[in-house]
């Protein structure tokens, strides 16, 4: 009877429910307004059923949901306990970390930045990604990383970044060189992707290329920006969008982030795939 009981309880260890790291899937995901509100996720998350999406924000009503990546958009000291304490009431949970933090009106002193993950790491581990620099270069991305690395911040085991240009895929590669050059092991997640100046037919262009990329491993993961139920985002995303007229319209572009699902008429899994070339060479598509 001891030696059954010893069994049964070791067995309750190893089955027990306490939630495991969570893996990061393969996949080309969509971005959904928190200010859009619940009706609004709905409504996308049933059209589309992404296999990852996130809002911007850490959802309490979202967090059963695996496909859900809740995201601590400040890395400014002031938010930390804040976030660490969400953590905490879904370990396992994996996060994304930091939203342009070296720009666009979310700068945070890369100091302050090291300082938070730091506590993120020794509170909260797991799997997490960081920093969500967006992979332009006016815009500084390699000296913020390197003032963050130099003021101690953790080498995370995944890295997110934006990108927002058609032109901006060849930063792809400079990002991955900077990234081996400092021996930071971590796998690309593009946590923004669109190019909110560009044409329907270009932004087509550019989400066929990071399915691509997704397909051939050089990128884990791309969340495309976005798909609200409103095809202009306040106004400034007029040709990103993947619903309109109030979420009664799939959009072209909508139609062709269906298609590169795994099974889909582009999905690039069962085509062949082209070099690392840059995106600015190709020509306009027609949409009809």
């Amino acid at each position: 009877m001891t030696r059954a009981i010893v069994i049964a309880v070791l067995w309750l260890l190893a089955t027990s429910t306490t939630p495991q790291a969570q893996p990061v899937p393969r996949a080309l995901g969509v971005s959904i307004g928190w200010q859009r509100g619940a009706a609004a996720a709905d409504l996308v998350l049933a059209t589309f059923a992404p296999s990852v999406w996130m809002d911007w924000v850490h959802n309490p009503l979202r967090m059963s949901d695996d496909s859900y990546a809740p995201m601590a958009y400040s890395l400014k000291a002031t938010y930390a306990q804040r976030y660490i304490d969400a953590a905490a009431d879904t370990p396992g949970r994996f996060w994304l970390l930091g939203s342009e933090p070296h720009c666009c009106g979310t700068g945070t002193n890369p100091i302050e930045a090291a300082a938070f993950v730091q506590r993120w790491q020794a509170e909260v581990g797991g799997d997490y990604a960081c920093c969500g620099v967006v992979l332009w270069d006016g815009y500084g991305w390699r000296e913020w990383l390197e003032a963050y690395l130099l003021a101690g911040g953790p080498k995370s085991p995944y890295c997110h970044a934006h990108l927002f240009s058609r032109f901006a895929v060849p930063h792809i590669t400079d990002l991955r060189a900077w990234l081996d050059e400092h021996a930071w092991d971590c796998e690309l997640i593009l946590s923004e992707v669109a190019d909110p100046w560009d044409s329907v037919a270009n932004n087509i262009h550019l989400m066929s290329e990071v399915a691509r990329l997704i397909a051939d491993g050089r990128v884990q993961a791309a969340i495309w920006y976005s798909a609200d139920p409103y095809r202009d985002y306040h106004g400034l995303w007029p040709n990103t969008g993947l619903l309109d007229d109030g979420g009664v319209t799939i959009t072209p572009l909508g139609y062709h982030w269906l298609s590169l699902q795994p099974g889909g008429a582009n999905d690039p899994r069962a085509t062949a795939t082209p070099g690392m070339e840059s995106m600015m060479w190709l020509p306009e598509l027609r949409i009809e």
